[in-house]
């Protein structure tokens, strides 16, 4: 299960709702747009492999996610802003059942970092980027692909 969860972690709407209920495009949800490459990735306090060198790219409210062995899968993502910490909620199909992932993410240039759970876990959402040994969450960091990368 654990490619699904790599799956799970990037990706719904790119809409913030206001408080008086009008739709406003977030900031980030432009500047999340592209293709990111995992770089790092940390579960149970450990660095491991496993995904790394996987492919994210994000349009606006879907993310297709290219494994290293070329798999592909496609989700949805939201993304809020006006919180601390800014939340990345991820929406995937499993079993014909849609499953939320209520994630964390800070964005600073060009990289992207994800504190996440699995979808279905209901673990409720990360309140830091610390990942420790016996955390249930699991932490990504994505740099963005540069044009001559591609």
């Amino acid at each position: 299960m654990r490619p699904l969860l790599i799956v799970s972690f990037v990706v719904t709407l790119p809409l913030a709702v206001s408080a008086q209920g009008e739709k406003k495009a977030s900031p980030d949800l432009m500047l999340i747009q592209g293709i990111w490459k995992i770089v790092s990735y940390k579960r149970d306090g450990k660095a491991a492999d496993e995904p790394v060198g996987t492919i994210a790219e994000f349009s606006e409210g879907m993310v297709t996610i290219t494994r290293k062995n070329g798999d592909k899968k496609e989700a949805k993502y939201t993304l809020d802003p006006s919180v601390t910490p800014k939340q990345f909620d991820l929406t995937i199909e499993r079993d014909g059942e849609s499953e939320v992932a209520q994630n964390i993410y800070k964005l600073h240039g060009d990289k992207l970092t994800i504190c996440f759970s699995e979808p279905g876990r209901d673990l409720g959402r990360p309140t830091t980027f610390d990942v420790d040994e016996g955390d249930k969450f699991e932490l990504l960091v994505l740099e963005r692909v540069k044009e001559s990368e591609e």
